[in-house]
């Protein structure tokens, strides 16, 4: 009977809700997205420092979502770590969708293409158009995966502040209004 006295109302709706999932996939993404920066840093596709806020996002949102994973538990301690956690994670996916809904606005992807202006001019406009076809999917990508982010984010911290509320010391020991009746005679 020790597995049914674990299995407290608490703990069964924190575990219908699935954290893990919402964790792993947490996880999931922040790797992406930090396979995506090497991939961009590594082919200069982007020359500003936004690689490093897509980076410092996806390692939040890689230890987020460990937090959120060790969350289980609902120990206290763990579920403010999650709640901190979550909290960063969601400033820095909403700075990311700012940052790279900007990006998409704007017509100029390609900082450069390059300056080969010695050459064709009708030539170089078409070739620096393509390249910049062909990169608007990845600014798309990077777009939803850092909104998706910020959707998870999101729900782990509101339902982690709910947890909060009920795993706490303070909410076990609620005040009980007691009334007191003279004996009937």
């Amino acid at each position: 009977m020790e597995g049914a006295e674990t299995e407290t109302p608490t703990r069964k709706t924190y575990q219908e809700f699935q954290p893990k999932a919402l964790g792993v996939s947490q996880i999931t993404l922040g790797v992406f997205v930090l396979n995506s920066v090497y991939v961009s840093v590594a082919n200069r596709l982007d020359q500003r420092n936004e690689e490093v806020t897509r980076a410092i996002g996806s390692l939040s949102a890689i230890v987020a979502g460990s937090v959120a994973i060790a969350a289980q538990s609902l120990h206290v301690p763990t579920l403010k770590a999650c709640l901190g956690t979550q909290l960063a994670t969601c400033l820095m996916a909403m700075f990311n969708v700012v940052v790279v809904g900007g990006k998409l606005s704007d017509t100029h992807l390609v900082p450069d293409c390059w300056l080969f202006t010695d050459y064709n001019n009708t030539h170089h406009h078409i070739t620096c158009d393509k390249l910049m076809n062909s990169v608007y999917p990845f600014y798309v990508e990077w777009f939803l995966v850092h909104a998706t982010l910020l959707g998870i984010s999101v729900t782990l911290t509101i339902y982690s502040c709910k947890l909060l509320r009920f795993c706490s010391p303070a909410a076990t020991s609620m005040p009980v209004v007691t009334a007191y009746t003279s004996p009937a005679q």
